[in-house]
């Protein structure tokens, strides 16, 4: 499993149709990434025939874990382009990132969840 494949899904299960969610890719592609998906995992993700798709309970339950898998995947690119250019300013890669990290971390006893 990849971060292509995972963002594939995510279209997949907000668009629930696979012409709008193949818009920069291929509808084979799609299809294909989303059936190795499901054999990688040994569970159907989705309900589909010739008119819908649908999201079964388990594909409920994998979008949670994608959405937060991709967020995760993407903040370090997010957070290097947003470092100022070192030769014009004195702010280093790693207090910026780990600023912007904090801003996105659960506070402290939600979820229960206690930090570390």
């Amino acid at each position: 499993m990849d971060n292509t494949t995972l963002k594939h899904f995510i279209v997949l299960s907000e668009t629930l149709h696979f012409g709008q969610a193949s818009a920069r890719s291929s509808t084979s592609a799609l299809s294909r990434h989303i059936r190795q998906l499901e054999i990688e995992l040994n569970e159907s993700l989705f309900d589909r025939d010739n008119r819908t798709v649908q999201l079964t309970v388990e594909g409920l339950k994998f979008q949670r874990y994608a959405r937060n898998s991709a967020q995760q995947w993407d903040r370090p690119r997010t957070c290097w382009q947003l470092v100022p250019d070192p030769r014009r300013h004195t702010k280093d890669l790693r207090s910026t990132c780990l600023k912007r990290h904090q801003r996105h971390q659960r506070q402290p006893g939600a979820w229960g969840w206690s930090g570390f």
